[in-house]
């Protein structure tokens, strides 16, 4: 699907103004070697979730690239999103974006956070080719009965991305489907313990380095 069909299907698609914010609202960017032009900079956009893994995809990289972060609980649906996001885009040139921030904004509906979706892909397809971008799926929450319906939920908002990117040509990082398989390491309802943090990131770097190798 080119940008312009995903623009008419943006254009097609009811959004709602009201912001939902979260109690706390946070932001934290991290570029590091930020002089430096003797490696190719990648961008890892998220949460806590990709917050975590960071540290394990910037060490496996050393020497290879530079890796930068911008994490926050800003939802996609949130207007400022993008503006957070073109601060950064503005001032470092990254050949490499790897992108999610798909749990945080649960007070926008389903269809709400699929129209804001497309928003970040088309805007982020005015300066990277697809095959220079990686969506990261969002993660279970831990299995209970009281994480049941948001789980349903982060389920319903993997299949609209998975849809989208296949159809915008971007890579999907399935960790989803990895973390289901280690339920059982959860720090909280939403984090992982190390093991699993160690397993998100080896999974993220092996991409990334792919992507380079063939770049």
């Amino acid at each position: 699907m080119t940008a312009l069909l995903l623009a008419a299907a943006i254009a097609a698609t009811p959004f709602q103004q009201q912001v939902h914010l979260e109690g706390t609202e946070w932001t934290n960017v991290w570029v590091p070697n930020a002089p430096k032009n003797d490696l190719p900079r990648i961008l890892l956009v998220g949460d806590s979730i990709t917050q975590a893994y960071y540290g394990g995809v910037s060490s496996s990289l050393s020497g290879r690239a530079y890796v930068a972060r911008i994490t926050s609980s800003r939802s996609i649906c949130d207007p400022h999103y993008l503006r957070e996001l073109d601060i950064l885009l503005d001032q470092y040139k990254f050949e490499l974006v790897h992108f999610n921030n798909g749990l945080h904004g649960f007070g926008y509906s389903e269809d709400e956070y699929a129209a804001s979706l497309k928003m970040v892909v088309v805007h982020l397809a005015e300066r990277f080719k697809p095959e220079d971008l990686v969506w990261a799926e969002s993660t279970p929450l831990r299995e209970t009965p009281k994480n049941a319906e948001r789980n349903q939920r982060i389920k319903v908002r993997n299949q609209a991305a998975e849809k989208l990117m296949n159809a915008s040509g971007i890579r999907v990082n399935r960790l989803a489907r990895l973390m289901l398989l280690h339920n059982d390491l959860h720090s909280d309802d939403y984090h992982w313990k190390g093991e699993a943090i160690k397993l998100q990131a080896d999974q993220t770097s092996a991409i990334l380095i792919k992507l380079l190798d063939t770049s």
